[in-house]
């Protein structure tokens, strides 16, 4: 996520946790520091071009993104409490408080010597400069500021564009934009015959001086005298971003190297860092009655100087990166009496990309201009210790998140890393220099990432993952699978990843070896992508994908389709979750290249989704804004308002609705008459099931299947490890086989069943039927049988009050999630639901019908379901009712949202032994969190209907089930 977005909160929480530094731990010391990768620019093509070199395509050339300068933190300006800290600080040094080694591959050559060369004479004027600094008094913080960097993705060029619906979206024509080319003659980069000579370089150290003198103050007098060691400097650095991985790769050979010890200082910090942080507390100690004869911050050091660190280095063990199954990996596992964090601080130097995971092993895509022109890369890992408090602070809710970018940051802060270290932790820094044109053998397709240019100019980060080559396959040619993202979410790069998006979505690794090269990509407006994000749009989100598929065209190793006279149509399928599943049904409803979808968790219209019945979806809205916000996002402005106006009012504009609306797909349904495996969430409250009713009932195609899983933008509470190891298992096989059917002509294994709909029950046990539940009920030879219908029942009178005995959060689930689940109320009608004398499968949407008056400023009341046997609400969903409170009776009549549910019967003379279902109608629900409902509602009568499938066959393969088949 992008760290820039930290900044405000770097010098508060350094405050805070510098607060107790002095009473809580040992002696003050320093680490070496160093100047961090310069930027760089991809070269010119070597005469007679490599693969991928030739045509017109936008590669990364730009340097990577140095971030925000540390003089620009609100606390480091000019005059702020922390603006002496920063005067210590050079801007030409990028790397401070920690231990810096060098890691190179083979290709390393003149560009990494001079990089050294210049470290060294940066390293003495540092010295120079942070000593005079001492000596002379106050730096301005705003002579720090280092120049602005370009962009990742060069200049970009954000083309306002109205989001109103295209109604013939065909009309769009591509344009290359200011200083812009088109990137569709891009091509795969197979390594040359020929590399340039290469060498491993040795590890390099590099170290800098802190301070070189001792400095007096009354409180050391009694204090002990340092060791004389090497002095280090502080540096100004830019403030990083911290992308996150989870999934460990294989791990390759070792390489042993030396254990840094932190320097020792040569003289205490007691009255430099009193000159630093003191305006901080001096304020309050000024406010006392009596003022002390000195400042706090002099007796916090004076006690900070006679502690002692305790507990072990951080020894890092590097693997050299190598070329493995079509994609460079490496590692920098490291070990410490602490647990570790890696995180990228510096992204590769000329645009490429890495992944990193939690124990050191990292991919690293490079960036097809560089590959192409044999030029190395560098990025930098920061290995950083977490501690008992920082783990601490990750457990606080909402805020968890945010802790460790401001902790990764802290630790390059200029002495005040190495003031927190007792309680922050450690941390090492590693240089890793790799030339991907000398690791890739000959004629082997490698993975890599790159930009491609779509209609108004914006450029959109792409990732390529070649397939596993087939042995027995002759020409090399391979279909194509596109993944897109979550929002929020970056587009995969891990390349060991098995599933993602909560094991609904194949990883990188079983579609590669499944025989497919894998397309991700960041969206518009989201991480390395430029544009500003539409939520989807067919005008924008759509386009682009149109032309990555463009892109893919000219690319080798891409199979065709074998009816496409034109050699411009890859043969295509594409898998993802959320809004990687929204964008599947956008791409298929406009261009008709694309040959098969599988959309996971996606949307009908988001009008109806977050805006059910017109009351607006607080919570989940509020953590996808959340979500946005934490990753740098940009954001079309309408959204935001959008999300303020239903948050604060419970309502969305008519302009925000269309807004809404035009993310589709519901209008471009009728376009789509290709293979379609539609996966939704039972306990889904974001995207509920009737969206994927809505949906599927939409689509003109012959090729369609529907799978309900527990699962989606939820929680699922109801199944055990077997269940949900089952469910993942069948996911990943049926979507495999989907695409394998469509893409390939291959057969699905017979011992897989693939019928028409699959559902899941409460009990996390599958059912299927060769009709699906988008069939109209007046059908009497389709899905669904007859409903059991529950006797009217009388109602209740109830305060509208939000919050006081309503619906949620959920307690089994920690905040915020929990505000976005439906919970067993107490300020509730609650109507019990008669249990069928048979087994009986209620799934679909029950239908209420309830009878009220009332006063007040409500809109609406919710209804839910609950299952009184374990007090969880069925499917932890809420319905919203509306209503009109004018002190005039009123009669409304509303379907629920869909649910699953296998019901037993009572068994014979023990009444209550079977399902034990019932009806709740609340006045309020953190869902729908609205803080201007008041009022008083009287619930005369509640009526109630439940769909029920008119046959089910359980599915083979999995746990016991003591149900009966139903006929």
């Amino acid at each position: 996520m992008g760290a820039a977005k930290y900044v405000g909160r770097i010098g508060g929480l350094a405050v805070a946790l510098g607060v107790g530094a002095a009473v809580a731990t040992g002696v003050a010391s320093a680490e070496p520091a160093s100047e961090g990768p310069p930027s760089s620019e991809a070269s010119d093509p070597p005469p007679g071009g490599t693969p991928g070199a030739s045509g017109t395509g936008a590669s990364r050339t730009g340097a990577s993104t140095p971030g925000t300068p540390i003089s620009r933190l609100p606390s480091l300006r000019k005059n702020g409490p922390l603006s002496k800290l920063a005067s210590l600080a050079d801007p030409a040094t990028r790397r401070s408080l920690t231990d810096r080694r060098t890691i190179t591959s083979p290709g390393r050559g003149a560009r990494d010597d001079t990089r050294d060369d210049t470290r060294d004479e940066t390293k003495d004027e540092n010295k120079d400069d942070a000593l005079d600094d001492v000596d002379g008094g106050d730096q301005d913080a705003g002579d720090m500021d280092s120049a602005g960097a370009q962009d990742r993705a060069g200049a970009n060029v954000d083309v306002d564009v109205d989001v109103d619906v295209v109604e013939n979206l065909g009309a769009v024509q591509p344009s290359t934009g200011s200083g812009r080319t088109n990137a569709r003659t891009f091509s795969l980069p197979f390594a040359g015959q020929d590399a340039p000579d290469s060498s491993v370089s040795a590890t390099t150290v590099v170290r800098s001086p802190l301070a070189r003198a001792w400095l007096s103050s009354p409180q050391v007098a009694a204090g002990r005298t340092a060791a004389p060691g090497p002095a280090a400097s502080p540096a100004l650095l830019s403030l990083p971003t911290a992308p996150a991985g989870l999934v460990t790769s294989t791990a390759l050979s070792t390489i042993q190297s030396p254990a840094r010890a932190i320097a020792t200082p040569v003289r205490t910090l007691t009255s430099v860092v009193a000159g630093l942080i003191g305006p901080v507390f001096d304020p309050f100690a000024g406010n006392s009655p009596v003022a002390p004869t000195d400042s706090p911050t002099d007796w916090m050091v004076a006690a900070f100087a006679r502690r002692d660190f305790s507990g072990g280095e951080i020894v890092v063990d590097p693997v050299a990166p190598v070329f493995q199954n079509g994609v460079i990996q490496g590692s920098v596992t490291a070990t410490s009496p602490n647990p570790l964090t890696y995180t990228v601080i510096d992204d590769p130097s000329l645009g490429g990309k890495v992944f990193i995971d939690a124990t050191g092993n990292y991919a690293y895509l490079p960036d097809l201009g560089a590959l192409n022109n044999g030029q190395s890369e560098t990025f930098t890992v920061l290995i950083s210790e977490t501690t008992p408090f920082v783990t601490a602070l990750e457990g606080i809710p909402l805020l968890g998140d945010l802790v460790q970018p401001i902790i990764v940051q802290l630790h390059q802060i200029p002495v005040l890393g190495v003031l927190l270290q007792p309680i922050i932790g450690r941390a090492v820094t590693e240089d890793i220099t790799v030339n991907a044109s000398q690791l890739v053998p000959a004629g082997q397709p490698v993975a890599f990432t790159t930009f491609v240019t779509s209609f108004d100019g914006t450029q959109i980060s792409v990732n390529f993952f070649p397939a596993v080559p087939d042995p027995d396959d002759e020409d090399g040619l391979y279909p194509t699978i596109l993944n897109g993202p979550g929002l929020a979410t970056a587009g995969n790069i891990d390349p060991n990843s098995l599933t993602i998006v909560d094991g609904i979505v194949p990883g990188l690794a079983p579609l590669r070896d499944a025989g497919y090269n894998v397309v991700t990509w960041d969206p518009r407006g989201e991480f390395a992508s430029g544009g500003v994000l539409q939520l989807d749009s067919p005008a924008f989100e759509g386009q682009d994908v149109t032309y990555i598929i463009d892109w893919l065209a000219t690319q080798p190793g891409v199979e065709f389709d074998s009816d496409d006279p034109t050699g411009a149509d890859p043969l295509i399928g594409m898998v993802g979750g959320s809004y990687g599943g929204g964008i599947q049904w956008v791409t298929a409803g406009i261009d008709p290249r694309v040959d098969a979808i599988v959309p996971g968790i996606s949307w009908n219209t988001l009008p109806s989704s977050l805006y059910t019945n017109e009351a607006f979806k607080t919570s989940y809205s509020a953590l996808l804004l959340l979500g946005l916000v934490e990753t740098g996002a940009r954001i079309n402005p309408q959204i935001y308002a959008g999300i303020f106006t239903g948050a604060l009012l419970g309502i969305l504009t008519p302009s925000q609705q269309l807004l809404l609306a035009n993310s589709g797909p519901n209008f471009l349904l009728g376009n789509i008459d290709i293979p379609v495996l539609v996966l939704q969430g039972t306990v889904d409250v974001l995207f509920p099931l009737q969206q994927s009713v809505n949906n599927i009932g939409s689509v003109p195609t012959e090729d369609l299947q529907v799978i309900w899983f527990c699962g989606g933008h939820g929680v699922c509470l109801t199944n055990d490890a077997d269940a949900a190891a089952f469910q993942e298992d069948l996911l990943m096989d049926r979507t495999i086989a989907w695409l394998d059917l469509y893409l390939k002509g291959e057969e699905p294994d017979p011992d897989l069943l693939t019928p028409t709909f699959t559902w899941v029950d409460q009990n996390g046990t599958f059912w299927y039927a060769d009709d699906l539940p988008s069939d109209p009920k007046t059908d009497a030879n389709g899905f669904y049988g007859p409903d059991v219908v529950n006797p009217v029942a009388a109602g209740g009178l109830l305060p509208i009050i939000p919050l006081l005995g309503g619906s949620g959060p959920q307690s089994l689930v920690p905040l915020p999630y929990s505000l976005g689940l439906g919970s067993d109320a107490k300020n509730a009608v609650n109507v019990p639901i008669e249990n069928p004398d048979e087994v009986t499968h209620i799934v679909g949407a029950p239908q209420l019908t309830m009878t009220y008056s009332g006063v007040g400023t409500s809109r609406h009341v919710y209804a839910q379901i609950v299952d009184k046997d374990t007090g969880l609400v069925v499917g932890n969903i809420v319905t919203p009712i509306p209503v009109t409170l004018d002190g005039k009776e009123h009669t409304v009549v509303v379907p629920m949202e869909a649910i699953t549910f296998t019901t037993t019967p009572d068994t014979p003379g023990q009444p209550g032994s079977g399902s034990n279902l019932e009806l709740q109608i609340v006045t309020s629900a953190t869902p729908y969190l609205n803080f201007t409902q008041y009022g008083v509602i009287d619930v005369k009568s509640v009526g109630l209907s439940l769909p029920t499938a008119r046959e089910a066959t359980e599915l083979p393969g999995q746990h016991e089930s003591e149900l009966a088949v139903v006929a």
